[in-house]
């Protein structure tokens, strides 16, 4: 499956990953070069994900925005179509 969301996330450069998690996809994509928004409305995932961008240089993380937030009503700071480009 994480195959198939990478080809599908080719050509963005900003992927909203709505329930992240703990980060599996986010982080795939992160890798590739993408910039995240990544939600989820549970803390503990949150947390181990906030725990894996520690690994990561200030400067790359920048490009990694986490927030908690519900894939049912998404968070006000979620970047709309017209912010990504």
């Amino acid at each position: 499956m994480l195959k198939k969301i990478l080809a599908c996330c080719e050509p963005a450069h900003l992927v909203i990953d709505a329930g992240c998690g703990t980060g599996i996809v986010s982080e795939a994509l992160f890798c590739k070069g993408k910039s995240i928004f990544g939600f989820d409305n549970n803390p503990a995932m949150l947390q181990c994900l906030k725990w894996k961008l520690d690994n990561y240089s200030l400067n790359s993380r920048k490009k990694w925005q986490v927030v908690e937030g519900s894939v049912t009503d998404f968070p006000a700071e979620t970047p709309r179509y017209r912010d990504w480009e």
